[in-house]
């Protein structure tokens, strides 16, 4: 699996210490919004503690 995009926008995204601007702000003048997902796992998926 080729994580480069993935990697490349979490970098993007983070803002810098000295400026606290990110690098994908600066390109193109707005934050993207982290897409959040939050499903349970049916139980016959988790694992036996």
């Amino acid at each position: 699996a080729n994580i480069y995009p993935i990697a490349k926008l979490a970098i993007n995204k983070r803002n810098a210490l000295l400026t606290g601007i990110s690098p994908f702000f600066l390109s193109y003048r707005y934050n993207l919004k982290v897409l959040e997902l939050n499903l349970e796992l049916p139980k016959v998926l988790l694992l036996p503690a």
